[in-house]
This record gives C-alpha cells, structure tokens and sequence, in this order.
C-alpha cells in the first residue's frame, strides 16, 4: 500500500475491545490500513504530535491521577520513551503550544489545567485550577494561541473561556483579559483558530452551538462576532456538539454532532462570521472527532459508538463531503492525528 498519510488514533479502552493506539495509513484515492499497534491500557484518549513529527504523546483518561505517554515514532515500531504522572482526573485533552517546548492539558474531572514544561531531562509542572462561585470547573480543551504568547482553555462546567499567558513556559492570568463567559449552561467543549484571520471558533457541547470571536493576540482580548446553531431549527432529540474543524484556505468550517450523527458544513466570510450551508451523515454513531488531512482533500470521522474510522473526501471548492471511500474498523476511537512531512 502506497502510505501517504501517516494517522495515529486513540481510543477507549476500558470496557471496550480496544488494545491502545492505532497506527494507520492512508493512500491517495482514500484507502486506509490499520498498520500497527501501540498497546496502551489506559484510555489513550487524546493524541498530539511533537512539532518534530517524531514524538507522539497521549493523554490517559482516567479517574485516578493524570498521565501523558510520550512514544518514540520515527521507526515503524513505536517505543516508549517516558510516562509523566501527577495528580489529576479525567485528562481529556492536550497540546503542544507554538513556541514553547512544553505540552498543555485539560483535567475534566479535577477541573484544573496545567503545561508540562519540557527542559532536556528535567520537566517542570505549572497548574491553575479554574473557579467561579456556585459551579463545578470541567475544562476540555487547552491550547496555545498562533502567537504562542496566550493559552486558551475552554471549560464546559464553568461556561467560560480562560485566557492566559504563557511565560517561561508556565500558566499565568493575563493581566489584560482574562475570561469570556458565556450564558448558563451553553457548555463550551473546544475550540479552532482561523488560519489567517484574527478570529477563533468555539462549539458549545449542550446548546450546540458555534461562537466566533475576534481575537486580539497582543492582549489576549476575545470578542464575539458571530454565533450559529449546528442543529436544524425544530430538530428534536439529545444531541451534543463535539469537534470542529476548519478548512486550510479558511473558507470553510465544519462542526460534529453527536446523537443527531452529522456534520454540519458553514462557510466562513472575509470578516470571519459564519453562514451555515448544510448537514452530512457522519455515516456512523456518535462522531467524537473529526480531522481533516493536512492537504484538505479527506475528512476522517471517528465515530465511537460504531467503532469505525470513515474516511470521506472533501469537495474542495463547495467545502461539501461526499461520500465515503473507507470505513475501518477501530473499537471506541476517540481522536485522529497525522504525521505531517515537508
């Protein structure tokens, strides 16, 4: 099989037929592998890669501590480099930030985030622990801005956006502008930056919905702009938004919707606001995670519940997805991330 897209997925394991992670590979015309695997027990949730392709980290979802897995990947067969372990619950996503060497993660359960500073053989841990009266922390999503001078971290619990600064690597408030909150119970779940423009998305988990925000990278400030519901007007039954993805030339923004099992496809203006143009079938139950390939031609679609990995391509001019090429199965995947090549 001609590899030119080299996936990694993560997964739950607990309670599913799943060994850990999974490396794929995809071809041109969309065909996918599963090639090899990395046995990892421990929910392996969320992946990233490091800004050198050659170390793959994974963050284990668990009720007991916090923990991130770092993997040796430059041969077919992945080793096992070092494991940081601290105090933590329910770690559900990380980040490798811009200009830092360090990694960002969010605790759900514990409702703290924290960066992993990495200095040779010496690692450094900074956590903030976020809180407002009268409401349980439950942060899902951290990551560094494009500037790599801010951290952003999306708190569904809290319905709030927190914005730090990063400083020697550590998680400080910023002094300038600190949070967005949102109305009670909009449960924001992760966020995208615009390629070019000055604006970051969020998708909101319980009202299911998209903000966009104009954001100011000297002081950190977010402004709403614009906001859009992914769901059809008068739709009935639990749904919950997941992930959103946007497209590499920003023209277009799509949006996974767990329970209604759809993507909804927007396009984005010059000024950065959305116009929603239609819904896919996610062709499967319960997509978690969406990804699109680093050249924008195939959306892959990890739908949990189904156990499957459905790879569609993208129309890259009308932003439409058509049908899919692939679907493979993965028990429980939870993420996808690729090894990006010059």
């Amino acid at each position: 099989m001609n590899i030119k897209y080299d996936l990694f997925v993560g997964t739950y394991t607990q309670n599913t037929l799943s060994r850990g992670i999974y490396r794929c590979g995809l071809n041109r015309d969309g065909k996918l592998a599963r090639l090899s695997e990395i046995s990892h027990n421990d929910n392996p949730s969320f992946l990233c890669l490091s800004k050198e392709n050659d170390v793959l980290y994974a963050a284990s979802e668990n009720l007991e501590y916090a923990s991130v897995t770092a993997y040796d990947i430059k041969s077919s067969k992945a080793e096992k480099l070092t494991e940081f372990k601290f105090a933590g619950s329910l770690l559900c996503h990380i980040s490798i930030t811009e200009l830092h060497n360090n990694i960002l993660g969010a605790c759900y359960q514990s409702g703290d985030v924290f960066s992993i500073i990495l200095d040779g053989n010496k690692t450094v841990l900074s956590r903030h622990v976020h809180k407002l009266d009268g409401k349980t922390s439950h942060p899902h999503y951290i990551s560094s801005d494009k500037s790599g001078r801010f951290a952003i971290s999306v708190d569904l619990g809290l319905d709030t956006i927190f914005i730090y600064q990063i400083k020697d690597g550590r998680l400080t408030f910023n002094k300038f502008f600190n949070k967005v909150v949102l109305k009670d119970g909009e449960g924001p779940r992760h966020l995208v930056f615009h390629p070019f423009l000055d604006t970051v998305y969020v998708v909101t988990e319980i009202s299911n919905k998209v903000y966009a925000f104009q954001f100011n990278d000297n002081s950190g400030n977010m402004k709403i702009i614009d906001n859009k519901k992914c769901l059809p007007n008068g739709f009935k039954g639990l749904s919950f938004a997941s992930e959103l993805v946007i497209s590499q030339d920003g023209r277009y923004l799509y949006v996974s919707n767990r329970g209604a099992n759809t993507i909804t496809l927007f396009q984005v203006s010059e000024q950065g606001k959305l116009e929603k143009i239609g819904y896919h079938s996610c062709f499967g139950d319960w997509p978690r995670h969406i990804y699109l390939t680093h050249d924008g031609k195939f959306m892959i679609i990890s739908n949990q519940k189904s156990g499957k990995i459905v790879v569609v391509p993208i129309d890259k001019e009308s932003g439409e997805i058509l049908n899919p090429v692939e679907k493979v199965k993965v028990p429980s995947p939870t993420c996808v991330c690729e090894i990006v090549r010059n």
